[in-house]
């Protein structure tokens, strides 16, 4: 005699996105890429990876590093003080950060304001 087990077929349920959903990036995601630029598409492949993924950035962090322009692929959180004029490009500021960056002299744009003015910036990853 033998014994058949019958399983659920997994086939049937849609598998769980793993990169960016929002249209808005999948745009800027295609622009980058459109300009051919080392730095935009190394940018661009940060953009694709998983929300869960990708890494927050403390002001602090960025404090310590070389330049005067920066880009995040994430999140700019407000851990750390900040002495010096920075402008940062990011997809996201906490409160805490933006506030810490403007008292400092510095701005705060999004990325999507960096592939418009195509300005450079050293990532922050």
């Amino acid at each position: 005699m033998h014994l058949f087990i019958i399983s659920k077929s997994y086939g049937d349920t849609m598998p769980h996105p793993t990169g960016p959903t929002d249209d808005n990036i999948l745009k800027l995601i295609s622009e980058l890429r459109k300009t051919r630029d080392s730095d935009y598409i190394v940018l661009a492949r940060c953009l694709e990876r998983p929300k869960r993924t990708k890494n927050a950035v403390n002001v602090g962090r960025i404090q310590k590093m070389k330049g005067d322009k920066f880009v995040v692929a994430g999140k700019v959180l407000g851990t750390g003080d900040l002495v010096r004029v920075i402008d940062v490009y990011a997809m996201s500021f906490s409160a805490a950060a933006k506030t810490k960056i403007e008292k400092a002299g510095g701005k705060t744009y999004t990325i999507y304001k960096m592939v418009k003015d195509k300005a450079k910036a050293k990532l922050v990853a």
